[in-house]
């Protein structure tokens, strides 16, 4: 009897042994475990951090907000943006030998470029693109502001479903995009502001109104708030003569250039940028406008997200020597 308690009390107590040996171990394995895991996020975080230098956004971000060189700044308006404020002189960058101008780094780092320097003397949507089937589209004569096909619509008091795309948005993400040839692997397709604007807004409400609607797609337009930006006055009027390198192109070449966005409590006007600076709303179908016996054309400017895992290569962003990206 005596016997079998002992080999009870011994065989528990092999069992005690037993089980705090297997946690001793466990907790061991899993010390080793986290040291070699954390080694490892370690390790490859220090080589995520590496590569980023490569990007061209890290360089734009990074080598071009401070110092004697400063070309982008933090978007007061938009979290995680940076735009750029300089004269236009050094933020070409060369894609598949073209020049294009950088407008912005976005907040999910694709890079905004325009190509400023076109030909494209186009309508926004030419007569008879929309037809009455479409509820928002009220002034056929004079061409349809909404940038896409819509099923529902609002512009305010406006409101309505778009049956087809502007004439525009068919050209550039069909005739233009196909002759883009290699630079479509390193163009985003991107959320687009596409939203009314009023006659009487201030900034900060603007860049709201635009982001109202979105369309989602490849090639499009500039937004009115890019023509006003980088201005310091927070309660700039459209109408006003503005001065950076989209306002100056337009000027210094007399041509009028077509934005995104339509006219807010209107179905046929869209916001242009004039060849004085100023911003106005012109018909849908406008191709050409004569003051004091002078022509000037609407021109379309190409406008796209490049990725944002291009690789910078070489160049200092001036027109002689644009930044470029590796192949």
């Amino acid at each position: 009897m005596n016997n079998r308690r002992f080999d009870k009390r011994n065989s528990s107590k092999k069992s005690k042994y037993i089980i705090i040996s297997c946690f001793l171990g466990i907790i061991l394995f899993m010390s080793i475990g986290y040291a070699v895991l954390s080694e490892s996020l370690e390790i490859n975080g220090e080589a995520n951090l590496y590569a980023s230098h490569d990007y061209l956004w890290y360089k734009l971000t990074e080598e071009y907000t401070n110092g004697d060189d400063i070309r982008f700044s933090e978007n007061r308006y938009e979290s995680g943006k940076y735009s750029y404020i300089g004269d236009g002189s050094n933020n070409y960058i060369s894609l598949n030998g073209e020049l294009w101008q950088i407008i912005s780094i976005e907040a999910d780092r694709s890079i905004k470029v325009v190509k400023l320097n076109t030909t494209m003397n186009y309508e926004f949507d030419s007569l008879n693109n929309r037809t009455s089937t479409s509820t928002y589209c009220d002034d056929l004569i004079n061409g349809c502001n909404a940038w896409s096909m819509e099923t529902s619509i609002i512009n305010n008091s406006k409101e309505g479903s778009v049956e087809n795309n502007s004439s525009l948005l068919s050209y550039l993400n069909e005739t233009y995009y196909s002759s883009l040839g290699s630079i479509q692997d390193i163009i985003e397709e991107h959320d687009f502001n596409i939203g009314p604007v009023s006659d009487n807004s201030n900034l900060s409400t603007i860049i709201s109104s635009e982001e109202s609607i979105k369309w989602n797609g490849k090639i499009g337009l500039l937004n009115v708030s890019e023509v006003l930006y980088p201005s310091n006055i927070s309660d700039i009027a459209l109408g006003t003569s503005t001065s950076n390198f989209i306002t100056d192109y337009a000027n210094s070449n007399n041509i009028v250039l077509w934005t995104i966005n339509p006219l807010a409590d209107n179905t046929s006007k869209v916001w242009t940028i004039n060849y004085d600076k100023t911003q106005i709303p012109s018909y849908a179908n406008s191709t050409t406008l004569s003051v004091d016996e002078i022509t000037y054309n609407y021109i379309a400017s190409p406008t796209m997200y490049l990725k944002n895992n291009i690789k910078f290569d070489n160049g200092s962003g001036t027109i002689d020597n644009p930044f470029t990206i590796q192949n």
